[in-house]
Parts: C-alpha cells; structure tokens; sequence
C-alpha cells in the first residue's frame, strides 16, 4: 500500500475516532445538562436550607437522637451539603470556562457538506 493512501486510511480512521467519541461525549453532556437544569431550584432550595435556622435546629435534633434511626441525614453532616454545593459552583465555572475558552465554529467560512446539511 502506498505511504499516501496509508495516511489517508490513518487520518480518516483518526477523525473516525474523533466523531464517535465526541458523539458519546455531547450526548452524554446534554443529558447530564438536562437533567441539571430540572435540579436548579432544588439545589437552591438546598443552599437557603444548608446553615438556615431550621438546618441548625434539625442538626441538634439529630444529635440528641430525637429522629428516626433510619432517616437518612447526610444534609446534616456539615461536609456533604457544602461539599455539594462547591460541586455546583465549580461546574458552573467549568461550563463558563468551556463556553469562553472552548473553540468556535466559524460561520463565515465556505459552505461544507455538514453545512448544507444543516441548512436543510
């Protein structure tokens, strides 16, 4: 087999490669996205709820053993709702961050096959 053809083989096998994993990848994202945009307003709900009156009030009930044994209070422990809530915030500065860093697809650029298809 010629080099040429070789490279071709190569660089088609390449981006190949490149499609499949970045179909997976967007995929995968859209549907974490979705989901993550219907958890909004139970996340905020979380961060009025985390250090309130009422958190600190269910925290001394929980220690005094005034609660069921087998309700669950992982909101209780002072890691696990700020550890969470930092998670939150730093994926929304990651999305920041690959929305002004991430590359942009030029529009003004020649008409290609994967745009024309989009254009019909």
């Amino acid at each position: 087999m010629k080099l040429g053809r070789q490279r071709q083989i190569e660089r088609i096998m390449a981006n190949e490669a490149r499609l499949t994993d970045g179909r997976k990848a967007v995929d995968e994202l859209m549907s974490a996205l979705e989901w993550f945009q219907t958890m909004q307003e139970d996340i905020r709900e979380l961060g009025v709820y985390y250090g309130s009156q009422e958190w600190f009030a269910d925290k001394a009930d929980q220690e005094e053993g005034k609660l069921p044994q087998d309700l669950k209070c992982g909101v209780l422990s002072e890691d696990a709702a700020y550890d969470f809530l930092t998670d939150v915030n730093e994926v929304r500065r990651l999305m920041t961050q690959i929305l002004e860093e991430g590359p942009e697809i030029d529009e003004e650029e020649e008409e290609t096959p994967a745009k024309e298809m989009a254009e019909l």
